[in-house]
Parts: C-alpha cells; structure tokens; sequence
C-alpha cells in the first residue's frame, strides 16, 4: 500500500502516510510536525525501522508514536506501544481518527 492523504481532522490539517508492502504488515508509525510547512503528520512506512528514521525521512519534528499492524484482509488497522525514542503521541484518538479518514472501511484499533 502507498497512501498519502491530506484531511482536516478536529480543525487540525493533517497528513497520513502509508507506505508499506503487501499483505498483513508490521512496523512503526510517528506522528510529527513537518518542518517545511507546520502540518501534522502520521506517517506509518515499513521502509526505515526505527522512529528516529521516520523523523527524519520525511522531515519531522516527532511527537511520539510507537507499532503499527496493516492487514488489509481483514481490514484492520491496530496501533499499540510507544517509541522507544518518542514515547507514545500526545493523543492517540487523534492518531486513530486521521487513520480512519484515509482508510474508509477499515477498523482501527488502539491500546
């Protein structure tokens, strides 16, 4: 899967990046602050491994963020943990609701 998708979730402008294989798909995700332009960003990208990589990838100032799994068979979506260099987001619900805006029809789930 590559998604990008630009939303406006809770008054925020948002972004959420997804860039990952195909299948049913682990790795990380962070939620930042781009520098370029001040937009919120949840970029989920199997590519890099570590938080501190996805920083810097895709230019963000980290808010935190922790694993992510993909399975676009059974149309899930499941965020638990926290980064190990990050912490966890500030606000989870967050996370799960730019989520669910660039994947219509897919059950999120977070811990």
């Amino acid at each position: 899967m590559d998604l990008v998708k630009r939303t406006a979730v809770d008054g925020k402008d948002a972004e959420c990046v997804i860039r990952c294989g195909v299948g049913a798909l682990e790795g990380k995700y962070l939620v930042g602050i781009r520098r370029a332009d001040g937009v919120l960003v949840v970029a989920f990208d199997t590519g890099p491994g570590m938080h501190r990589r996805l920083a810097e990838k895709y230019g963000l100032h980290p808010l935190g963020g922790g694993r992510c799994r993909l399975d676009p068979e059974q149309r899930l979506l499941t965020l638990s943990g926290a980064s190990m260099d990050y912490g966890a987001e500030p606000d989870r619900g967050l996370t799960v609701r730019i989520f669910q805006d660039a994947l219509p029809g897919y059950r999120i789930e977070a811990d």
